[in-house]
């Protein structure tokens, strides 16, 4: 495994509009009424739902993870995990116990595309899907806070695959919501203007795990993005594993590590 830490450059190498070429789309225009309306009749085809409601009044379907030992009087960092295409939000079951099952509360969500009638999602990457994504986790921390204890100031969200790549969007869109981001085995994103607004999100802390045999993401389309990254002046913590795309429980672990240092770093507590 190769560990790279790239911080922040001294000076800015691009100019802004430079980075928003290089991002790619600008955002959607439009009122917020209209793109409310547009947002909940488009995403209710792509979930399935058949009942006539709008995706603006559906809610993804969400597991929580509780830590052993679950201590009201302290208030737990939280991590909001993004499955990998295929799977669903019952995969933070699989994940939460590698990572700690003891430092985090963790909440997942489902993908903004059912794939089959098996409970099976992806992750549409439409500017509806991200913003009704914003929204659902808007939502999912604050019913979380309203039933468990968890410091607002300590939100980790993180992602596998196409998962990773939404985690990236939500993080770079709303900033100040996150402590840190983390991708494993999932690409920056490459249209709709992601790094837009990359003077507020720059602070977000950033790490990434990837297989050097990728197929679905290979090292020349990393380095690529990295350079973004490091150009922008992100502080970024990259992971390589000497795998494809299958990563090992390994990188779960890493995560949990990474995550621990930047609690150490604020002055958290941290349970163990």
């Amino acid at each position: 495994m190769n560990r790279i830490k790239l911080g922040p450059l001294a000076g800015m190498g691009k100019s802004h509009s430079e980075l928003c070429e290089l991002s790619s789309d600008s955002s959607v225009g439009g009122s917020s009424s209209d793109r409310v309306d547009s947002e909940g009749d488009h995403m209710a085809r792509h979930l399935g739902i058949t009942n006539g409601a709008s995706a603006s009044s559906y809610r993804s379907p969400s597991s929580i993870f509780l830590p052993v030992h679950y201590e009201s009087r302290y208030a737990y960092p939280l991590l909001i995990w993004l499955h990998p295409n295929g799977s669903s939000h019952q995969h933070l079951d699989e994940v939460m116990p590698k990572i700690s099952d003891r430092n985090y509360l963790g909440v997942s969500l489902a993908g903004t595309e059912r794939l089959d009638q098996d409970g099976s999602y992806g992750w549409l990457q439409t500017s509806e899907a991200i913003e009704w994504m914003i929204n659902q986790v808007a939502w999912q921390i604050d019913t979380v806070a309203a039933r468990f204890n968890i410091d607002k100031q300590r939100i980790f969200i993180a992602g596998q695959g196409n998962g990773g790549t939404m985690a990236y969007r939500i993080a770079l869109k709303r900033p100040n919501w996150f402590a840190g981001v983390a991708s494993l085995n999932g690409s920056l994103p490459a249209n709709l203007n992601p790094l837009g607004n990359w003077r507020d999100c720059r602070d977000v802390p950033v790490f990434w795990a990837h297989g050097r045999r990728s197929v679905y993401f290979p090292e020349s389309n990393l380095c690529h993005q990295l350079k973004l990254l490091h150009v922008a002046g992100f502080d970024v913590t990259l992971r390589q594993y000497p795998v494809a795309d299958q990563l090992p429980n390994q990188v779960l672990g890493d995560l949990s590590e990474w995550m621990m240092s930047q609690l150490s770093s604020s002055g958290a507590n941290i349970i163990g």
